[in-house]
């Protein structure tokens, strides 16, 4: 009875860490093939480098003024939109590398 009660105040926070982890083993393979096709494209390990400091700078940029904005809007919301951003930015990134290939 005990080892229930105790399994069932886990069962969300290990929800949580599994769709962390799996989300963290997605963007590293994404992160992976993204320096790849880059490397593939330009031939040059500085452009991947380049790969590297983006992220920081923008964390960099961000960050004083992120806070703020977070704070004053609705965090559902908000994560809907950028969800729906990033997928509507990922279709389109794709329709323009093909249609740069035909």
């Amino acid at each position: 009875m005990v080892l229930k009660k105790k399994f069932a105040s886990w069962k969300f926070p290990s929800i949580l860490l599994l769709g962390i982890g799996v989300s963290n083993v997605g963007e590293w393979i994404y992160f992976i093939s993204l320096n790849l096709i880059v490397l593939d494209m330009t031939g040059s390990p500085l452009a991947v480098s380049v790969l590297y400091i983006i992220k920081p700078l923008a964390t960099l940029c961000t960050n004083f003024w992120a806070g703020s904005i977070i704070d004053r809007l609705n965090k559902r919301k908000l994560m809907v939109f950028f969800d729906i951003f990033r997928a509507f930015s990922l279709i389109a990134s794709s329709f323009l590398i093909t249609a740069k290939h035909f």
